[in-house]
């Protein structure tokens, strides 16, 4: 009577509940979090979109157990007390972040599972991308995966989580959990479906899992199949099976496609599985044509119930993906029989829904209408034209005096094998209760499509539960089921003595149950304290007493989360009451016992802790006296023993000290001094971050330098020491055995050898003509290869050629083309630099570094969904990235000697990165939603500056420096610095565009200083398709617009605008981006040829080659034909490297 764990009751799903009942008024009411999170409208006006046919029917089946009530919504769970009156949840865990995006679908259980103090169940929370063409056509549905959890009941802390994830292909990662999981002991069962991709069959699976850990322990495949699919081969809904039931030895399953499984419960050995007749699939007549079968029954149980006649098993199930009630042999799946057949069916009959209960060989079901059907045979026990007051409104239950129905007006009761034997109606006490039905606790429980009500009559319930503790006097569960009840009628001293006696029997008993039972008492007995506390607080005179009654909740203080928020609102109230020392001496406490723990709102305890203690010493440091004197005795100690350990735990514990700012340069220091570079490193860069003022930060940026170059770190280094240079002036410094002045010491560092950047990776290459295949190099079939063109300075000696596929990446020898080495990176690399002597590679989701012999330095991931560009800059990295979510966009900065995030800046939603620069000490991108360039801080990602545009494009023209072309054709200067997109060129102190003018194209040069019009060069009529520059001429590739398929390239000189050549460049069909190298311009001009005797069309690519001098032509290279212009371009010393497929080629002398 006191718990309905799970849907159906129990494991079997076939619990009768206790009767004998109406229906007392409600005593708490909960609308749903997302009112609810799915939408029932049509999408896009019917075409490609989805609607619902019955909009109260989302199937939100709640678990009830030891007087906690546990909710999932679909993509929300959250818990409360059964009793209570309101209020906030005990806990909330969301799912997906934008429900809105899926669709509503009425087939999907929305339930969970409570057992052994834990609970179980499955929120959204990912989902298929969805794509729609022409504004209106759904080409790919949203469809939901489904993660099932793992939570501490009383306070949601997640145990485990297991698949949900969209990101993955494997099975652990994407699987999609459904239902409500059957807890069976020490293990849990669970229905999932799994595809790779949107257009591959769902294949569905029984997974048994251990409950405590989320371990696989055997996982069984069931069936697989393609549900209603669009025009494009998409799904147009979620794959939805069944819930599972565990009866006996047998684990039953229905996958919704056309297959019943029955499984053995030990190993999950398929024991049989069944066809069934489902509605037929219909053929996609055009685009406006979306199958989406009629939806008739919705999710009910499988029953394996005994029947009297013959007293063999039988299993009852109604597939939501046909129009059939099947009964089933349980043996060997027989089909014994199945309904509507086409004696049975009469004009004019009603839908049913749900299989309300199956109880002595009655099938009782519900829907438009009742009706009791015979499990032997399916013969109707019950008149179709009931005289109902109202039409059911959910999943009624079989209870022990009577079958029970939700109608959309009130509560009625029918007899079982005569429906008019104790036939009774309650109206509902308040509208709006209709919904699936649940009798639990002496409570009566509906939960419509938006909103669970509980009724709960306490004066009742008081009664019965003293009657049984009469009965059992030591029953610890009945006591705290009693003291629940009194606390809701308002009797607060004897609920507490209650409680008390409760918890003192559940802890001397000690078994699991008890244990269950006395955390509830003791999470009780405290949340009872702090609920009486803030009622004080809020009086005018009563802080002083909310801080004794806070005191008083310490002994029922357990977990993490209940000591920060005990902890937190006793200073609050010491502080109300003006004791600022007790305020600080429990902050303290938060510092040094609860510090390392996070907060809600997603910083850890102590630095909330220490902006606390800030804020109460701003009117004084008297209330720190007692720590501060602490404090200077543990710096004492620590100057003394130069222990790095030491200065770090005062700065742990008294963060908020006078001798915090000499703690955090010494413990840099003695780090330092140890020629421990990398905590030095580490350390002194927090003490600068923190204390930039500090009269000992010019010294600190000295030894950082220093600590950076014994790295190997130069370009972290030389960035220290030129902004010492800027900072320190002439203060003195004490480095290499005596005082020195910072200033010249930082030249003198800086002349040496090691800061002289050198030609690598960043150099022009030079390519000989005519050119031949050099090597020819063939990965793995399938792959889609493409080369890696690395930024940066200082590559390995005889730096490889890079190739990436997939995952996958590879590192050619630039000579001969043989492979030398081959390791797992990224998934969809597309962006590498040199950088602290590693190469770093850089996809949507992740980077990562590798060292010269292809071993792994460090991966570190960031999460997003693709990655726009990136920059390398001294020793640090630099990408811009669209989030996983697609809303937006984020910046973030990593150290390229351990991949650790330095910091990381998202934007707000809609707000798209589009460039990416790197200045002398910023970082600038520009966002085209708020038409502005952004700078920020290169070391703290801090935003600096906000430069708004009017601008059609941008582009760097210095380390400080940024030119705009606005759109009336006006070149303009952007403050300290950056610039916009690929149509605007810098070159040799040049800025270069076309724009268009009356007479056709014009290529303009302007002044970088000045921002004068150097020169202005009419094209004609033509579509410029290249526009690249050197050190002292510009080259233009164009198609003229006359509709003749001819393309030019021609040369100017920078500093005259003088036209040097113009050359044809014949047998050419379409051009993409060139490359320049050290004496040729390459032009990328892939061109089409049909193989000879016919066949598909291919494209080869083809690279001409142009000598920069005379304009004339040195020669063309040829890669393998493709069927799409797909490859990759790149130069290597003396070599043109192409990627195209699975192979690389390289051309050269």
């Amino acid at each position: 009577w006191a718990a309905w764990p799970t849907f159906g009751g129990n494991g079997s799903r076939d619990r009768i509940a206790a009767g004998g009942r109406g229906v007392p008024p409600p005593t708490a009411r909960y609308s749903f979090t997302d009112g609810p999170a799915w939408s029932t409208q049509s999408r896009f006006g019917g075409m490609g979109g989805w609607t619902s046919r019955h909009p109260e029917s989302l199937l939100v089946h709640p678990a009830i157990s030891d007087g906690l009530i546990v909710v999932n919504e679909g993509n929300v769970a959250w818990a409360k007390e059964l009793a209570s009156d309101g209020g906030r949840p005990l806990w909330t865990i969301r799912g997906l972040e934008q429900p809105s995006q899926l669709m509503f679908d009425e087939r999907c259980l929305h339930g969970a599972t409570l057992a052994g103090g834990r609970a179980f169940f499955t929120l959204a929370t990912s989902a298929v991308k969805e794509h729609v063409k022409m504004s209106w056509l759904v080409a790919v549905y949203p469809v939901p995966l489904r993660k099932l959890f793992c939570v501490e009941a009383q306070s949601g802390r997640r145990v485990w989580e297991a698949g949900g994830e969209v990101k993955g292909k494997d099975f652990a990662t994407r699987a999609s959990y459904h239902g409500a999981p059957v807890v069976d002991g020490d293990r849990l069962y669970c229905a999932a479906t799994h595809w790779a991709t949107q257009v591959d069959p769902t294949e569905h699976w029984v997974v048994c899992l251990e409950a405590k850990t989320g371990k696989e322990i055997w996982r069984t495949f069931v069936a697989s199949g393609i549900p209603e699919i669009n025009l494009f081969g998409n799904s147009t809904r979620e794959s939805i099976p069944h819930a599972l039931t565990v009866s006996g030895d047998r684990i039953l399953t229905c996958t919704n496609l056309g297959v019943v499984a029955c499984l053995d419960r030990t190993d999950g050995g398929l024991l049989w599985a069944r066809r069934y007749p489902r509605f037929r699939v219909q053929p996609i007549m055009d685009a406006y044509d979306i199958p989406r079968n009629p939806v008739t029954w919705l999710q009910s149980p499988i029953y394996v119930a005994k029947d009297p006649s013959d007293g063999k098993q039988k299993v009852v199930v109604a597939p939501m993906d046909g129009p059939f009630l099947l009964c089933l042999s349980a043996e060997d799946g027989e089909m014994i029989w199945r309904i509507p057949r086409p004696e049975l069916v009469r004009e004019n009959d009603p839908d049913y829904r749900y299989i309300v209960g199956v109880r002595d060989g009655v099938i009782y079901l519900s829907g438009e209408s009742v009706m009791a059907i015979e499990l032997k045979s399916a013969k109707r026990l019950w008149s179709d034209r009931l005289e109902l007051a109202s039409p059911p409104s959910g999943r009624g239950l079989v209870a022990s005096d009577g079958v029970y129905l939700p109608l959309r007006t009130g509560l009625l009761r029918l007899g079982f094998k005569d429906a008019s034997a104790g036939k009774q109606f309650w109206p509902w006490p308040v509208s709006g209760m209709a919904g699936h039905l649940l009798f639990v606790d002496q409570a009566v429980v509906t939960a419509g499509n938006s909103l669970l009500t509980v009724c709960y009559d306490p004066q009742k319930a008081r009664a019965f539960l003293e009657a049984e503790i009469a009965k059992n006097p030591g029953s610890a569960y009945l006591r705290y089921r009693l003291a629940i009840c009194l606390q809701s009628i308002g009797d607060a001293e004897r609920a507490e003595q209650t409680l008390k006696h409760a918890l003192d029997l559940a802890e001397k008993r000690g078994d699991d149950a008890s244990r269950v039972v006395a955390e509830s008492c003791r999470r009780t007995l405290f949340r009872n304290r702090l609920t009486a506390a803030a009622a004080m607080l809020r009086k005018s005179d009563g802080a002083r007493r909310a801080a004794e009654e806070y005191e008083k909740a310490r002994p029922y203080a357990s977990t993490e989360g209940e000591w920060l928020e005990l902890l937190f609102a006793s200073a609050q109230a010491r502080r109300a009451a003006g004791d600022l020392g007790g305020a600080v001496t429990v902050l303290q406490e938060v510092i040094a016992k609860h510090g390392d723990q996070m907060r809600d709102g997603g910083d850890l305890a102590r630095l909330e802790a220490r902006r606390s203690i800030d804020a109460i010493l701003a009117a004084g440091r008297e209330p720190y006296a007692a720590a501060e004197q602490e404090a200077a005795a543990l710096l004492v100690r620590a100057r003394k023993d130069n222990d790095p350990a030491l200065f770090e735990d005062l700065l742990k514990r008294f963060p908020n000290s006078l001798a915090a700012e000499d703690a955090s340069y010494g413990a840099g220091h003695a780090r330092f001094a140890a020629s421990d570079w990398t905590g030095a490193c580490e350390a002194l860069q927090k003490f600068l971050h923190g204390h930039p003022q500090s009269k000992q930060a010019t010294q600190a940026m000295a030894e950082l330098a220093v600590a950076f170059e014994k790295r190997g770190m130069w370009g972290m280094a030389g960035a220290q020491l030129r902004r010492m240079k800027k900072s320190a002036g002439e203060a003195q410094i004490r480095m290499d055995g005596g005082a020195v002045s910072a200033s010249k010491w930082a030249d003198a560092r800086l002349a040496g050898a090691a800061y002289k950047r050198v030609e690598g990776a960043g150099a022009v290459p030079e390519v000989s003509f005519p050119a031949e295949k050099a090597w020819s190099w063939a990965g793995q079939r399938g792959w889609d290869l493409k080369v890696l063109d690395p930024d940066g300075s200082g590559g390995w000696k005889d730096a490889p050629v890079f190739a990436v596929s997939g995952a996958t990446l590879v590192a050619l020898d630039p000579a001969k083309g043989g492979e030398r080495w081959r390791s797992a990176c990224p998934n969809g690399a597309r962006w590498a630099a040199w950088s602290a002597g590693q190469i770093v590679v850089a996809g949507p989701e992740a980077a990562e570094a590798f060292h010269e012999d292809g071993s792994s330095a460090w991966r570190t991931q960031y999460g997003g969904a693709h990655l726009y560009e990136g920059h390398e800059a001294e020793g640090s990295i630099f990408l811009a990235v669209r989030n996983a979510s697609l809303t937006g966009s984020f910046v973030v900065a990593l150290d390229a000697s351990t991949g650790q995030i330095s910091w990381r800046t998202d934007m707000q939603p809609g707000h798209i990165v589009q460039r990416l620069w790197v200045t002398d000490e910023g970082v600038a991108w520009l966002s085209r939603a708020e038409d502005a360039v952004i700078v920020a801080d290169r070391e703290s990602g801090a935003l600096r500056a906000r430069w708004p545009l009017g601008a059609s494009r941008v582009v760097q023209a210095g380390p400080d420096r940024f030119l705009a072309l606005t759109w009336e054709n006006e070149l303009t200067l952007l403050e300290a610095g950056m610039r916009l997109e690929s149509a605007l060129t810098i070159a040799a102190g040049a800025a270069l565009t076309t724009m268009t003018s009356e007479t056709g194209q014009r290529l303009r040069i302007y002044d970088v200083e000045s921002g004068k019009l150097r020169h202005e060069i009419e094209l004609g009529s033509v579509w410029v398709k290249q526009l690249l520059a050197d050190a002292s001429m510009v080259y233009v590739a164009y198609k003229k617009a006359d509709g003749a398929n001819e393309y030019i390239a021609a040369a100017y000189e920078l500093s005259s605008g003088k036209e040097l050549w113009r050359t044809p460049v014949p047998g050419v069909q379409s051009m993409f981006p060139g490359l320049l190298a050290k004496g040729h311009l390459l032009l990328n001009c892939p061109v089409t040829r049909r193989p000879p005797g016919g066949g598909a069309v291919d494209w080869v690519p083809t690279i001409v080659a142009i000598d920069k001098k005379s304009g004339l032509e040195s020669g063309r290279i040829e890669g393998r034909p493709e069927a799409t212009p797909t490859y990759s371009l790149s130069i290597a010393p003396g070599r043109v490297v192409i990627a195209e497929g699975d192979t690389v080629e390289a051309w050269g002398r």
